[in-house]
């Protein structure tokens, strides 16, 4: 059975030839092994790519990308910290990858 078949079975609650097996591949470093390639940012088209390579049945896009990723208009402090358009900072890191966590907020309190 085909992965799109096996995939759209199970969503139709019919039985597939096995379980569909995905997964959100979000290890630069598999990129890089297996297809000679590492992103800097999650790319959709690069995980899929990854996906079918590695024989698995379907793979989590996000719609419309991740939020926390630097964007060009957002002000860099330094080579991994930035703040957004609402005062929001973040950081990258390895432990973030594809995007950025959170450091502070600009409403800290209830009362702000």
């Amino acid at each position: 059975m085909q992965p799109r078949d096996r995939f759209l079975k199970a969503l139709r609650v019919e039985q597939p030839d096995r379980v569909p097996i995905f997964d959100w591949v979000n290890n630069p470093a598999i990129y890089g092994h297996v297809l000679g390639q590492t992103p800097h940012w999650f790319d959709g088209a690069l995980a899929a790519r990854l996906s079918k390579a590695l024989g698995l049945d379907a793979v989590w896009v996000p719609d419309g990308g991740f939020m926390a990723l630097p964007d060009s208009q957002y002000r860099w402090s330094d080579d991994t910290t930035y703040f957004d358009e609402w005062g929001v900072s973040y950081q990258v890191g390895a432990g973030s990858w594809p995007l950025a966590f959170p450091l502070a907020h600009p409403v800290r309190t209830a009362s702000a």
